[in-house]
């Protein structure tokens, strides 16, 4: 599907070698309102695969709703009302309605798809005398026609229909159980709707282009700057989206959850680079108005994933409270943010793309990239897999450790051991610091399985951000470093770990704060903003001393920070 972009562009040539200067001055004072020509695209075996589970599931809806009618439940009218139009023409609407059928969510989201920024057409005739202008704009250029695997879809959804009577006949009289089932099913509505957007996303093959791949070079470093910026966020938002891709399935929460905040975290380090970039003195005007326009585009996106999320909650709340009609709304809101992802990340893409063309901006073949991705946690508590030597450290029962991706700097040293590894100092004025290769963003949880002697113990996250145990003068104080802004605080009497002795060590940094705990008893929290924070995960030792580390584990963090105890360092 990624080769029927330029379509459009075909279509529009076959257009304007349609045009007879006869009636040229016709269709100057009628313009039509879309390309004459369009094209059918069959759907794939894939998409034909995806959109007959949806025909299944919608079917097996409206029969549940039947039966519950008959158990005394009121139906939500919303319910009907999809029904009802389902024969119609209609797109989806966010002011009113629930979800729409299959082949009405399938028009959504091919159009989208085919989304193509703007076509111009201007014409004269007779040195001017007569003129012709045109524009066309967004997925106006392309027209989807409904694909010839649609009647078999329909007729098997009738089939479907005729079985799901068959398997809820056990369930006629339990009103609780059919409602369950009903959520079952709209359970897989919301997982397709999903999977049938986002691999179209994934269809695009962003990582795989040089422009995305690539160190960008230019004549003008200016306009290098003020790509990379956007280009940074639509990389990490695409492998967001293909990692909540992979988990969709199992977890819709969490993957919907897990896109808002990783789409926030993106959009948040591309204000910051966006915020240097069009303060460069070198960037002319013009340039800057599109960077702001790129940067526009990005926050659509972030602002939908919330959406997605939001919706999702929302009906999850409604469902419970057995509120019919709200719910759709809900669930109708969340269909029309899935269906629109893909028309959002084509409109970056191809503006990106357009803008390096023009500014003559082009990629150093085979030199990556100087903008490293972000690695987040998985799920399991794994962290995400990058190449090097085999595991050190001891899975935990929150994960696999991450001790095999870190190494250490000129001032440590770093030994394995039957437990795990021991970290040392080399001399008394040096600070021995062991890291991760790879980064990870916030919000997350750092968890280390420790035993140090009896001085200092340090978890860095970032080059600033430091939480340091057995500090200093005062060995019971627990000293903090900001990762955003590296101020410096002490908490009196928070900071003491017993010497020789196995301690967990738990450092959550969320969007709002952080906290730090020891063996499940809270030691400090503080309040700042760390939305979109990223950065490697260190463990260390001040001076030559050394500490023995089990495991170091990394998984997915709050949004927000509880309200803090009376012994915390605001």
């Amino acid at each position: 599907m990624v080769n029927a972009l330029p379509s459009a562009r075909r279509g529009v040539l076959v257009f304007i070698a349609m045009l007879a200067l006869p009636v040229l001055s016709t269709w100057a004072d009628n313009p039509p309102a879309t390309p004459t020509t369009s094209q059918t695209p069959a759907l794939t075996e894939r998409q034909a695969s995806l959109l007959m589970q949806l025909a299944e599931a919608e079917a097996n809806i409206k029969t549940i709703n039947k039966a519950l009618v008959l158990t005394g439940y009121k139906v939500g009218l919303a319910y009907e009302q999809i029904e009802s139009s389902q024969g119609g023409n209609e797109l989806m609407d966010r002011k009113g309605g629930g979800p729409v059928g299959w082949e009405q969510f399938y028009g959504k989201t091919a159009s989208n798809f085919y989304y193509h920024s703007s076509e111009q057409l201007h014409l004269n005739k007779g040195g001017g005398n007569t003129t012709l202008d045109y524009q066309a704009n967004g997925s106006r250029l392309t027209r989807i026609n409904r694909p010839p695997q649609f009647d078999f879809i329909y007729r098997a959804n009738d089939q479907q229909i005729a079985r799901a009577k068959d398997q809820i006949a056990s369930l006629s009289q339990n009103q609780a159980g059919l409602l369950a089932r009903r959520w079952q099913h709209e359970m897989d509505e919301s997982r397709l709707w999903a999977v049938f957007s986002w691999e179209q996303v994934r269809d695009r093959e962003i990582p795989f282009r040089p422009l995305y791949r690539f160190k960008l070079q230019s004549d003008d470093e200016s306009r290098v700057q003020l790509l990379r910026g956007p280009i940074l966020y639509l990389r990490t938002a695409d492998k967001a989206l293909a990692t909540a891709l992979d988990s969709i399935d199992t977890d819709q929460n969490a993957a919907f959850f897990d896109l808002q905040q990783r789409t926030k975290a993106a959009y948040a380090v591309l204000q910051q680079s966006m915020a240097d970039t069009l303060s460069s003195p070198g960037l002319s005007a013009a340039h800057a108005k599109d960077g702001e326009e790129m940067k526009a585009l990005c926050k659509q996106l972030t602002e939908e994933c919330t959406v997605i999320t939001d919706n999702y909650k929302k009906a999850l709340e409604s469902d419970k409270a057995r509120e019919d009609s709200s719910k759709l709304a809900f669930r109708g809101q969340l269909q029309s943010s899935l269906a629109s992802l893909p028309s959002m990340f084509a409109e970056i893409d191809e503006r990106l793309t357009k803008a390096a063309d023009s500014w003559h901006v082009t990629a150093v073949a085979k030199v990556d990239s100087p903008d490293d991705l972000p690695v987040w946690p998985q799920r399991n508590g794994t962290a995400a897999a990058t190449a090097g030597p085999a595991p050190i450290g001891v899975p935990t029962a929150d994960g696999q450790s991450v001790l095999a991706t870190m190494s250490a700097n000129a001032s440590a040293i770093l030994q394995q051991t039957d437990d795990g590894v021991r970290i040392a100092g080399k001399s008394s004025k040096s600070e021995g610091r062991v890291e991760t290769t790879s980064l990870y963003a916030a919000p997350l949880v750092i968890t280390a399985v420790v035993k140090a002697d009896s001085k200092s113990f340090h978890l860095f996250f970032r080059r600033d951000g430091m939480v340091a145990f057995n500090w200093g003068q005062r060995e019971g104080d627990l000293h903090y470093q900001d990762p955003r802004s590296g101020r410096a605080r002490e908490v009196a009497d928070q900071g003491h770990l017993p010497k020789d002795t196995w301690v967990t060590v738990r450092w959550v940094i969320s969007d709002d704060g952080a906290s730090i705990d020891v063996d499940g008893v809270q030691r400090a929290t503080f309040k700042a903003n760390y939305q979109g924070l990223s950065g490697r995960i260190g463990v260390g030792v001040n001076g030559a001393n050394s500490v023995a580390v089990r495991s170091l584990v990394v998984t997915p963090g709050p949004a927000a920070i509880s309200a803090p105890p009376s012994t915390a360092a605001n």
